[in-house]
């Protein structure tokens, strides 16, 4: 970088500019007169002058102490500013570190530390360089950040390696742990990328401090202007902000801007950084404090507004918001993903369960880290490089033994949700490809490149290699799109959309998948008609086909909350019997097989009779459960002797049993949500609320809480299931079935704490079993690391409402014991400090917890895992007659006021708010006199409102 071309770009840009920084040690290539007049003119302009990570190198010299006071010295006298300390290379002690911070402050120089995870960073390693070397711990980095600025650094700059440059997919969670545990006006982060530096200011807002090129001075004033800007920014930037701006020129220099400015649009002769803003105090989304005037209502601000959560921080809000620009989230949420496009999450998704308990939290203990979670209005989706995308000459199949052991990898991580060959067959002719990859078809071919893929990504660390066997097999696969659709077509499809889902692309793996579905359509594999024309083996292997594809639709469906594409058209209730005695068979395949295709008509009943309605009454809940437990009666002889806890030695047999029953649990907690949502919401709001206290117990023995203990009941026995699997060193390094699974069951452990659910069972335990399972799958999985962080969120807040409810108990007792016995000394008022909403009024009768004694006198879920049912000819009805005693239905009018609730909790045929009144609670009131589904009148646009939207969260107090 010249003197004209910096003069030039001060001149033009110099409002927006604060600081020049020298690549590395490139100033050292400098004559001396030439670098103070560099340095000269960035000071003429108000702009302070940075050197690069030199200082690492220096430190490498024998007498590494003189050779660095020297260093300083000379900097201070040519006019250097600011000293940057990186460590990519060396791996400093903290104390010395700290010293050597000290001693730039000696010089009356101001020390910039570099901080980051990635070891090696700052050399331009590529992604699979640095993949292999490691990351450090995102909590030692905050560490090191407070201790320097204790010591007096005035900014810390964040190295991008490692967390958004060469790297598989971004570490959003290291950016938002970093922001929320350091002040956000003394970190800085490097961002030479657009899609990087638009994500920083779309999810962190105009504020945030970025280091860019220095091309972008342009664009990114402009988008923090408001002027200029992407789809998902376009509009809703109102001001300009802090900048970091990096140059690049012949390894010259670098010109970093930082810029604060008031949000009118206006000019200032002051220099930018003599500019300071009322800039908020905590991190916040943009969207989360965007200026709502009619100029910015777009379409996209009404979507961005949708996503927000009001519901903490409602009765703060003003009422003079004439516009009315923020409406009510609906039960469908739309969120970003990682380049900012809308998706669409429903009712049945773990996200929008996830956000429900969100609300319950916010109303028990207020704000905490668990409800302000930074990228909770986001979707974690990884990306391709584009180098990826690229296609060119397929790779080199492996060697045989190689691709066996990939396919058996593959098998281990799939199988018996995913069985789309018959392994006898199959492992013969992957044998034969290897031998010569251009004797088959493409189909085919694409295949075993497939398979291959899925197999490097489930057992390796580095991914390159399942990339580049991804690339080819979809490549194939893509050649033959336009020809006529065949059952290979179908296989590729299924086996590309298992592969990004297990790389964290949901998203493609959704659309990817559709592909498969239409094509099944057009081959007929869908009719058991169709499939009945051909031979035993064709038939088995068509059957076999849309299995595999019904499981994966379903499984989709029902975790991203979209509607299944896929219908058991042929299927008869009077088949049951048949299927019944064909489990029996010896064949573990064959039984397998059987138990997934029961559990995909289970799967299916719930999504189209409760999630697409959005409702549930409990006439339907008890229906479906009656198909769970024909279910758990027909299980296989060796399935039904471990539905507690695995007992074989075998990974392969255990790995197996786990996905089945991994995938029954989850689905027993996606029927009965619903009614454990609604039962937890009533007994928070029970404890603010002395009223509803009274209904309480009549509520605890009602078939409601039976449902909701049902959900929690399910989520501990699927974390007994998986805990045995954690002994495995061979154990796969993907699993996104039971990852899923795992994780519902968490958050379900989580909210049952905010019900006192944690009185009678070990939730606790139950927690710990679902944070090592995440746990090993951290360093590989991203959707396992963002969800091991939600996991840690909840527990903080659980842990904070434990502490609040044991503390409240300790006084009551205290108070009680100081009425029988005399107080001595002064009376001691309980702290408030950290208790932003109390748990309950002082003095009032506390609501019983649904697991109280009074409630399990009258009938409870056994303790045991699912067993095999003996026939004995009673009507399937008479189960609640076991459970609730003889005269549970006549005793229960809480059941017949809430017969039906919304998919969110909300009760059907009682007030807009969920609030039971004495008559509705059966005080003078038929039972037969419930609102019909028929006749609820739903809102003007068709949709149910969520729970959080209703007075159980505080919301329809406006209306």
């Amino acid at each position: 970088m010249g003197k004209r071309y910096l003069a030039d770009v001060l001149e033009t840009m110099g409002p927006h500019v604060d600081g020049l920084k020298f690549a590395g040690g490139s100033f050292s290539l400098f004559q001396e007169k030439p670098l103070r007049e560099l340095i000269d003119l960035a000071h003429d302009y108000g702009v302070y002058v940075s050197t690069g990570g030199w200082a690492e190198h220096l430190l490498t010299q024998p007498d590494a102490n003189s050779v660095f006071d020297k260093y300083l010295k000379k900097c201070k006298d040519l006019g250097f500013d600011v000293i940057e300390l990186s460590s990519g290379f060396l791996s400093f002690p903290e104390d010395d570190w700290l010293r050597l911070v000290d001693k730039v402050h000696a010089y009356k120089l101001k020390a910039k530390p570099e901080l980051g995870i990635q070891f090696g960073a700052g050399g331009d390693t590529p992604a699979s360089g640095l993949e292999a070397i490691g990351t450090s711990d995102p909590g030692k980095l905050v560490n090191m950040g407070r201790k320097f600025l204790d010591a007096g650094v005035e900014r810390l700059m964040i190295e991008s390696e490692g967390i958004t440059e060469n790297v598989q997919s971004w570490r959003t969670d290291v950016v938002s742990k970093i922001m929320k545990e350091l002040p956000s006006e003394r970190v800085m982060f490097e961002a030479a990328d657009p899609k990087v530096f638009n994500w920083y200011i779309r999810e962190f807002g105009i504020y945030v401090n970025l280091f860019v090129d220095h091309s972008q001075i342009v664009q990114l004033s402009c988008l923090r202007q408001g002027i200029w800007g992407t789809a998902d920014t376009w509009g809703k930037v109102p001001c300009l902000g802090l900048v970091q701006l990096l140059a690049h020129d012949f390894d010259a220099g670098e010109l970093a801007t930082a810029r604060r400015k008031e949000a009118e649009c206006n000019f200032s002769d002051k220099p930018a950084r003599l500019l300071k803003p009322n800039a908020p105090k905590e991190t916040m989304l943009l969207s989360e404090h965007l200026v709502p005037t009619p100029q910015r209502q777009t379409a996209m601000d009404r979507l961005l507004n949708a996503l927000e959560d009001h519901s903490a921080d409602l009765e703060q809000q003003t009422t003079d918001d004439k516009d009315g620009t923020a409406p009510v989230p609906k039960v469908a949420r739309l969120l970003r993903d990682g380049q900012g496009k809308f998706m669409y999450i429903g009712d049945s998704a773990s996200l929008s369960f996830l956000q429900s308990v969100r609300r319950i939290v916010s109303l028990s203990i207020g704000r905490c880290e668990f409800t302000e979670d930074t990228s909770r209005h986001s979707m974690l989706e990884a990306f391709q490089s584009s180098s990826a995308t690229q296609t060119g000459p397929l790779s080199a199949p492996p060697s045989n033994d190689e691709a066996q052991r990939l396919a058996r990898q593959y098998v281990l991580a799939t199988s018996p949700l995913l069985d789309l060959f018959d392994l006898e067959e199959f492992y013969p002719r992957l044998a034969n490809w290897v031998g010569n990859p251009t004797g088959d078809e493409d189909t085919v071919s694409s295949i075993f490149y497939l398979v291959l893929a899925i197999g490097v990504q489930v057992s390796e660390i580095n991914q390159d290699l399942a990339e580049q066997y991804f690339v080819s097999g979809r490549q194939l696969a893509f050649s033959a799109f336009t020809e006529t659709p065949s059952l290979y077509t179908i296989q590729s499809y299924v086996l590309i959309s298992m592969y990004m889902l297990g790389a964290c692309r949901r998203n493609g793996a959704f659309m990817n998948l559709g592909i498969a579905l239409r094509a099944a359509y057009a081959v007929g594999i869908h009719r058991r008609d169709a499939n009945a024309l051909f031979c035993t083996r064709e038939r088995r292997a068509r059957e076999r086909v849309w299995k595999s594809l019904r499981m994966m639709d379903l499984f989709l469906s029902a975790s991203l909350g979209r509607p299944p594409a896929t219908s058991d058209f042929d299927y008869d209730i009077r088949d049951q019997a048949t299927i019944a005695g064909e489990q029996q068979r010896p064949q573990p395949e064959a039984q397998l097989s059987l138990c997934v295709v029961a559990l995909c008509r289970i799967f299916d009943r719930i999504l189209t009779e409760v999630y697409m309605r959005q409702v549930v009454s409990i006439n339907v809940a008890e229906t479906i459960s009656n198909q769970h437990r024909a279910w758990v009666r027909n299980l296989p002889i060796f399935l039904s002797v471990q539905t507690e806890r695995l007992s074989s030695k075998n990974l392969e047999s255990m790995l197996a049993a786990a996905h089945v029953f991994g995938a029954y649990y989850w689905s027993i907690i996606l029927l009965t949500r619903p009614f454990f949502i609604f039962r937890v919401s009533q007994y928070v709001r029970s404890k603010c609320d002395s009223a509803t206290s009274s209904n309480d117990a009549r509520a605890s023995a009602s078939r409601i809480a039976l449902f909701s203990d049902a959900c929690v009941y399910s989520a501990l026995r699927c974390l007994n299931i998986v805990d045995g699997l954690s002994r495995f060193e061979a154990l796969p390094r993907r699993l996104p079935f039971l990852i899923n699974s795992v994780f519902n069951s968490a958050v379900v452990l989580g909210a049952a704490f905010f019900a006192d659910y944690d009185n009678l069972l070990p939730l606790e335990e139950g927690m710990d079993k679902s944070e090592k399972f995440l746990g090993l799958f951290v360093p590989h999985d991203p959707h396992a690391c963002r969800f091991y962080q939600i996991i840690k969120y909840l527990r903080g807040a659980v842990a904070e409402y434990v502490r609040r409810r044991n503390r409240q108990w300790m006084e009551r007792r205290s108070k009680q014991v100081d009425q029988l016995f005399g107080q001595v000394g002064l009376t001691s008022e309980p702290s408030a400090s950290n208790d932003n909403v109390a748990i309950s009024h002082s003095g009032e009768q506390s609501a019983p917890s649904p697991l109280s004694p009074e409630k399990l006198a009258t009938g409870s879920l056994s303790a045991q895992g699912p067993e095999p049912t003996a026939s004995t000819g009673q009507s399937e009805n008479d189960i609640w007659n076991t459970l609730c005693g003889p005269e549970g239905a006549a005793a229960l009018p809480y059941d017949s006021t809430i017969s039906t609730l919304t998919t969110t909790g909300i009760p059907i045929g009682c007030s807009p708010g969920g609030t039971l009144t004495a008559a509705q609670l059966g005080m003078g009131t038929d039972a037969g006199g419930q609102t019909p589904l028929s006749d609820v009148i739903f809102s003007e646009n068709g949709l149910l409102y969520m729970a959080e939207d209703l007075s159980v969260f505080g919301l329809w107090g406006e209306t």
